[in-house]
């Protein structure tokens, strides 16, 4: 049983944010790279913000890399590049790497961990149930009730959702919570989107989804305009056009060079019969990155959307429009439901359409690795905020 999701109100700007129960609510991950021991409290939309090598990017790692297990064996998951002693923090594997999930819920919070010691806690919640395994022991997998318990777990050759769907997994609303959550999780691109990738012929197939860089777009366009209903695509040209009041909408066209793909044109606003249309080689870049964008809010895939950079070739004019968009998309009041938002950032000018609760200060030192900071928690921010721009508080000394 997965519990439906609680509505996900937006917040006021200031205001608290009530996240859904298959979104996070913290997230923890400790000897990870360079989080040595990082806590970070999230909102439906999250902005991490700080300079370049601060730790943004491997928050964002730690978390594909769990979604990974929800699917992946442990043994294909932790290999190569991603082996404990590639990620273990200063190269120390005999630390234990560790994720800690806390699920938003109406009525008690859950709490999840997995590392890479034989032994695993998979949740703990307020009526003191909670569900462990050691990998070492056994290879039958299996599951026991109790505060505390051990159970039989197995080699590291299969993955999180196997052992979810194991019969003897016990009919708890713990389980069902994070399995709602982990599918959130599953199969996370970093999206750094490309004008140029943004705009590659496609050729569209049923499973269409954006690739990291923005590649597949017009695949992606093909899905939604062939789907049941209009419903989706005709939101998308309306906010597009809300967006750039020169386009009317997007036509996709097939190309005779290349079987099967096809490339997209962009409807031009006006009486003119039959419309206008220009190559999406001749529109702006930051035509290209809003048509991404919300191609992104109008999927279903993935459950949680990890951003890095979005002011990427974007005119800073368009910021607001961004990051109120992507605000939007957390919210469910653009695109086709709810999903949590983490957007990473270096610009101090997109800063400034966010509100200092939505703001998370990334910063690493010597000794400790990365911390993160509550923007809205910083000293004397109320004095600030009146003397700097918003903006510049991220950099503020």
């Amino acid at each position: 049983m997965i519990p439906r999701p609680l509505k996900t109100i937006a917040a006021d700007r200031g205001g608290p944010a009530i996240l859904s129960r298959s979104m996070l609510q913290s997230f923890q991950v400790q000897n990870f790279k360079c989080l040595r021991d990082v806590k970070i409290d999230l909102d439906p939309f999250t902005v991490l913000v700080g300079p370049s090598d601060g730790g943004k990017t491997s928050i964002l790692e730690a978390l594909r890399l769990l979604g990974r297990t929800l699917d992946a064996p442990y043994t294909e998951v932790f290999r190569g590049e991603t082996s404990a002693e590639s990620l273990a923090f200063r190269g120390t594997p005999d630390a234990p790497i560790q994720w800690v999930l806390r699920l938003a819920d109406a009525e008690r919070s859950f709490h999840y961990s997995w590392s890479l010691n034989p032994v695993v806690e998979f949740g703990r919640c307020g009526d003191g149930s909670r569900f462990s395994w050691d990998r070492s022991k056994s290879d039958s997998p299996d599951f026991a009730r109790g505060s505390p318990s051990t159970t039989s777990w197995g080699p590291h050759d299969t993955n999180l959702r196997a052992t979810l769907q194991q019969p003897s997994a016990p009919d708890h609303p713990l389980l069902a919570h994070v399995v709602a959550l982990m599918g959130e999780l599953r199969a996370l691109p970093r999206y750094r989107l490309d004008p140029a990738a943004l705009r590659r012929p496609a050729a569209p197939g049923p499973g269409a989804v954006l690739a990291a860089d923005g590649g597949e777009l017009v695949a992606v366009l093909d899905r939604l305009l062939s789907g049941p209903g209009r419903g989706a695509i005709a939101e998308l040209e309306e906010r597009l056009q809300d967006a750039v009041p020169t386009l009317r909408g997007i036509a996709l066209r097939c190309l005779e060079a290349e079987a099967g793909a096809k490339t997209l044109e962009f409807v031009l606003r006006g009486a003119s019969k039959p419309p206008l249309t220009i190559p999406c080689a001749h529109a702006s870049d930051g035509a290209m990155l809003l048509t991404g964008f919300l191609a992104l809010a109008y999927s279903e895939e993935p459950g949680m959307l990890l951003v890095e950079e979005p002011e990427n070739g974007l005119h800073p004019a368009r910021l607001r429009t961004v990051v109120e968009l992507l605000r939007k998309i957390s919210t469910g009041e653009i695109g086709a439901r709810p999903r949590q938002v983490i957007v990473t950032t270096k610009s101090p000018l997109l800063l400034n359409f966010t509100a200092p609760e939505e703001v998370r200060i990334v910063r690493r030192d010597r000794e400790p690795g990365t911390s993160v900071t509550l923007m809205s928690r910083g000293a004397d921010i109320a004095t600030l905020r009146e003397e700097l721009g918003l903006g510049d508080l991220g950099y503020h000394p």
